[in-house]
């Protein structure tokens, strides 16, 4: 993400549409579970999500998860992991579903998706 030019057609992209989530009040909902997020954190991040939903740009790591919110627990439907030679590894089964541990990425997740769980 650091390597796009603000000045390029994509970037300008990317500072227009985060420009305009801020101008109508967006939050990020990652704020919703780390309240030392300003404003200014707040407009970063923005940029990072506008720059992750650009299609082209191919994460390292995609994770699909299912989450069970009445239960608190969640399972891991599927992986796809690329290394830094590009070689990509898979899992598609999923797997046992756990109990969310507390203040574990999972129970971040959780607070984000599950409102009626607050």
């Amino acid at each position: 993400m650091d390597s796009i030019d603000i000045n390029s057609d994509l970037g300008k992209t990317i500072v227009a549409n985060s420009a305009e989530k801020v101008a109508r009040s967006y939050v990020p909902p990652i704020a919703m579970v780390d309240k030392s997020i300003d404003f200014d954190k707040s407009m970063g991040i923005t940029g990072y999500e506008e720059t992750a939903n650009v299609s082209y740009i191919e994460p390292v790591a995609r994770i699909f998860y299912e989450i069970n919110c009445s239960e608190g627990m969640l399972q891991e439907l599927s992986i796809s992991v690329r290394d830094k030679s590009g070689k990509r590894g898979n899992r598609n089964k999923p797997t046992d579903w756990k109990h969310i541990s507390p203040e574990s990425n999972a129970a971040r997740l959780q607070t984000i998706l599950c409102p009626a769980r607050q």
